[in-house]
């Protein structure tokens, strides 16, 4: 009797195993990553002590259903050299089939601007990039989205004022 028990609860724990397995490749199946873009950055202020950025982040929902976004974090890099980093410290969602713009504040100190100050006049395309990950909720599970997007823009252009 003690051996059917045994076997009993070893099958039972094979069941249950497979049925949580189950469920983990069919919420996968229901999820499609949402597409996080890198819209631009935009410069809030100047001063002697470092500035204030707004990195714009565009995210697309393209499942049938709402996320939440319960953390997101991010580094800003220009020319390769990182100058500011931060998280978001409020939750937002996404509706389903949306997208939305998230404002991402970034405090640049002076030594990060010395650092990049040089390129900076000199003008041109200067390239820059954000690197990150957002924590995504949904009634599926919940999942983490990296994302590492790019592009340059011109300083003369976009400090003339």
């Amino acid at each position: 009797m003690l051996l059917g028990m045994r076997r009993g609860l070893v099958m039972a724990t094979m069941l249950g195993s497979a049925a949580l397995t189950g469920c983990a490749t069919a919420a996968k199946a229901i999820f499609t990553q949402p597409d996080v873009t890198f819209r631009g950055v935009g410069v809030r202020s100047l001063g002697i002590d470092g500035a204030d950025f707004e990195v714009l982040l565009n995210i697309y929902n393209p499942n049938s259903y709402s996320l939440g976004a319960s953390a997101l974090r991010y580094r800003l890099l220009v020319d390769s050299v990182e100058i500011g980093s931060g998280a978001l410290d409020s939750a937002f969602s996404v509706a389903r089939r949306d997208s939305m713009v998230v404002h991402l504040p970034v405090r640049i100190g002076f030594r990060a601007v010395q650092a990049v100050g040089p390129r900076l006049l000199r003008g041109g395309e200067i390239p820059y990039r954000l690197i990150g990950d957002v924590t995504l909720q949904s009634f599926v599970g919940t999942f983490n989205r990296q994302f590492n997007e790019g592009a340059s823009f011109d300083a003369f252009k976009t400090f003339r004022p």
